[in-house]
This record gives structure tokens, C-alpha cells and sequence, in this order.
């Protein structure tokens, strides 16, 4: 959820400290909405995922039997399974369901980024986006509490 409060309580103590306001800058664009948890991310990847497989089958010209199967496709949207590894949509979206399996978010950023044709990048655009909110939100707090730790236990050179 939001952390503006949070985000202004840090600031108000960061002093003039480059590492923690080096943080929040990066942190304001996000504190407003927040970003969702990895729960979120995994909870809502299926419905993105057929969604893109649907959206994908605006993305085919061809001739009159790939856009009549392209209709039928949509109508009834089959997304594979067993298409890790390929370089495919379909790939794409398991390999990066496995990576969420495995609480690995930037596995599953990295498998979308790749996703070609229009219409699939607009179905993915939303999620990928809120996974790279999580990212930032992740990257942030991690460097902060190195820094605090650092600190804390007089390390030089601590970030």
C-alpha cells in the first residue's frame, strides 16, 4: 500500500546522508500507490497470462486460416504448459510462472521483457509494470538496510 508517511518520516531523519536520499528519490514516484506484494504478483499472473495469450492472436497476419484460428483461439484461449525454454508466449509466461513458484521476481520481470507482438506486450504491459514496482520497492529497502546495518556496526563503505 501507500508509504508516504513512512517515506516523509525517513526523509525528515535522513539528514544529509547521500545513501538514504539517494533512496528516496527513487522511492517517491512509488509511495503514493505502493507496489504489490509477490503474493499479488503470483495471485494475479494467471488471469494476465491468458489474457496475453488471447491478445496474441491480434498480433498474427496471415493468411485466411491463421486469422480463422486465431478466432477460434480466442474464443477458447488454451495457454500451454509444457512450452518452457521455448521462445515463445507461451515459453515466456511458464518460465516466468516458475520463477514467481520460486519467489524469483526478477526471473519472471526478465522472461515478460522478452514477449513480442503488440497486442501481447499491452496484456502483460500492466503486471510487468507493478513486478518492476515490486523490484524497485525490494532493491530500495534491501540497500537501506545494508546501510542502516552498516551503520550500526561502524562498517566503512557500507551501502
Amino acid at each position: 500500500g501507500p508509504f508516504m508517511i513512512a517515506l516523509n518520516q525517513l526523509e525528515r531523519s535522513a539528514g544529509d546522508d547521500a545513501v538514504i536520499l539517494e533512496q528516496i528519490e527513487t522511492l517517491k514516484p512509488l509511495a503514493e500507490l505502493g507496489a504489490p506484494t509477490l503474493e499479488k504478483l503470483r495471485q494475479s499472473f494467471p488471469i494476465m497470462a491468458q489474457d496475453a495469450v488471447a491478445a496474441a492472436t491480434d498480433d498474427h497476419s496471415g493468411s485466411v486460416l491463421d486469422a480463422t484460428w486465431a478466432n477460434i483461439k480466442k474464443m477458447i484461449p488454451i495457454r500451454r504448459v509444457d512450452a518452457a525454454g521455448e521462445e515463445s508466449l507461451e515459453g515466456r509466461l511458464v518460465l516466468a510462472e516458475n520463477a514467481l513458484a520460486q519467489d524469483d521476481l526478477d526471473g519472471a520481470v526478465a522472461a515478460l521483457e522478452g514477449v513480442e507482438g503488440d497486442h501481447a506486450k499491452a496484456a502483460v504491459r500492466d503486471w510487468l509494470s507493478a513486478a518492476e514496482h515490486r523490484q524497485t520497492l525490494n532493491a530500495a529497502i534491501a540497500t537501506l538496510s545494508a546501510h542502516a546495518i552498516g551503520l550500526l556496526t561502524g562498517a566503512e563503505g557500507s551501502q
